[in-house]
């Protein structure tokens, strides 16, 4: 994300990007506000771009999340979605906003 003229500058080939819109307006983007909604966004969106130019690397989210949350899963599916339902104790929207908090973290390094 760059500034131009007090104007951000947002590239679609960067997810953080894209979720930055999403976080400020997911009805914009989801059908709902919920991990599952954008688990479906995220799993689209990867599909068509599976290395978004994001440092760090948003592939290695879902590796964050296990190791901060000691929790380990053979099946790598919906991984980010499943992982944060199992944190906010099957609460969709707790897991959506969550989703954000961990992914700040994650970009600034924090365990």
């Amino acid at each position: 994300m760059g500034n131009y003229n007090n104007t951000k500058i947002l590239e679609s080939n960067k997810i953080y990007d894209v979720l930055y819109l999403i976080e400020k307006h997911p009805e914009r983007y989801l059908s709902s506000k919920t991990i599952t909604a954008l688990q479906d966004f995220l799993n689209g969106y990867l599909t068509g771009n599976p290395y978004p130019k994001d440092m760090p690397p948003f592939e290695n989210f879902s590796g964050f999340l296990l190791i901060t949350t000691g929790l380990e899963y053979t099946d790598n599916r919906n991984l980010i979605a499943r992982i944060l339902l199992h944190e906010s104790n099957g609460d969709e929207l707790k897991a959506f906003n969550n989703f954000f908090k961990s992914l700040e973290d994650y970009k600034t390094g924090v365990e």
